[in-house]
């Protein structure tokens, strides 16, 4: 489906001078995607200008590597993880990419679909970046650019991706339905129980959830206390308050269906604000809508390393932000991070 959006931009001019909206927020006021809104800028001038980008779009990140420093956006509805650091290079396997370094992603190629760059004039001053979406119009990543940021190099991109279409449109198709919930009485329990406990690698999470047909949030209610428990949807904010004055280095998985993002090292500062969990560093700004925690867990995963406990967070079935403590590969958890987290509150009773 495609949809002429000219009369899109003027309302989402006077918004973003007006309101503190999102531009999510304001996308969902309009009824159209956040893709369709940034694709209504196109041809603008002004405050608000996009150019739609050619070829495919985890391509042009793999060339992002040679800009320097930038900032990189990841969110979901409910978290949003912003790095400050330099893109490495794309590395693609069969059905999932990476790139390892400052800015740590973990790709599924198939999801995205458009790419459009972005200049605003805001009241820091003008700003440019790439925008990336996938083919239902959904915000899967953002990079901006900084000060550190080569801009010579930057626009000889955009000049060289630009596509010959510059209309004001996006074709847009519908998101997939998520699977049906299984009744939890037609799963396996016990065979996902043993299944959990003879992991050897928290990579192999994701295939035993398809084998055993369960959703995420589901298997944590069956697999019992030995390897997950219910804590209280102020245990993140409590999680980062007391890794910070530990100094325990931890790493933060932000995510949506087309990628993943990682922050990995200490966070320092916690920073009030109405209604967001946010975290403040030089290099990190992590924000988290507390309003929209409904549950936590905390989680225990096998692996042949021994166990790694995850504080995960979510907003109804989807998990919106996950931490575990920093670790490499092959390497014990840290053993702060486990007592930090295993103490973390459990949820209050209700009567």
């Amino acid at each position: 489906m495609i949809r002429h959006l000219s009369s899109v931009l003027t309302t989402w001019l006077t918004k973003r001078r007006s309101t503190d909206l999102r531009t999510l927020e304001i996308a969902e006021e309009l009824g159209v995607t956040e893709g369709e809104l940034v694709a209504s800028a196109c041809g603008a001038s002004g405050e608000l200008v996009a150019t739609r980008l050619r070829g495919a779009p985890v391509e042009l990140l793999g060339e992002l590597s040679v800009l320097g420093p930038m900032k990189a956006i990841t969110r979901n509805r409910d978290a949003v993880l912003e790095v400050d650091g330099a893109y490495a290079e794309l590395e693609l396997f069969e059905h999932t990419g990476r790139v390892a370094g400052e800015i740590d992603l973990r790709l599924s190629p198939g999801r995205w679909r458009h790419v459009f760059s972005l200049r605003e004039e805001s009241k820091r001053g003008p700003r440019v970046s790439l925008q990336f979406f996938d083919d239902a119009g959904a915000a899967l990543h953002e990079a901006h650019a900084t000060a550190e940021t080569d801009h010579e190099a930057l626009e000889e991109l955009i000049e060289r991706r630009t596509a010959a279409n510059q209309s004001p449109t996006m074709p847009v198709e519908r998101p997939p339905s998520p699977p049906p919930t299984r009744p939890d009485d037609a799963i396996d329990v016990a065979g996902l129980r043993a299944a959990w406990r003879a992991m050897k690698d928290t990579h192999e999470l994701l295939d035993l959830l398809r084998r055993f047909e369960v959703g995420r949030r589901q298997a944590l209610r069956l697999l019992g206390p030995d390897f997950a428990r219910p804590a209280s949807p102020k245990a993140l904010e409590k999680t980062l308050a007391d890794v910070a004055a530990a100094s325990v280095p931890i790493m933060i998985f932000v995510g949506n269906p087309g990628l993943i993002q990682i922050w990995s090292g200490p966070v320092r500062r916690l920073v009030p604000r109405d209604g967001w969990v946010h975290v403040l560093d030089p290099t990190l700004d992590l924000r988290v809508r507390e309003d929209r925690i409904d549950n936590a867990w905390v989680v225990r995963k096998p692996t042949d390393t021994g166990v790694v406990t995850a504080l995960e967070v979510y907003s109804g079935e989807e998990l919106t932000t996950l931490i575990v403590g920093k670790r490499r590969p092959g390497d014990a958890e840290n053993e702060a991070w486990r007592r930090i987290v295993v103490d973390a509150p459990a949820p209050e009773v209700t009567r």
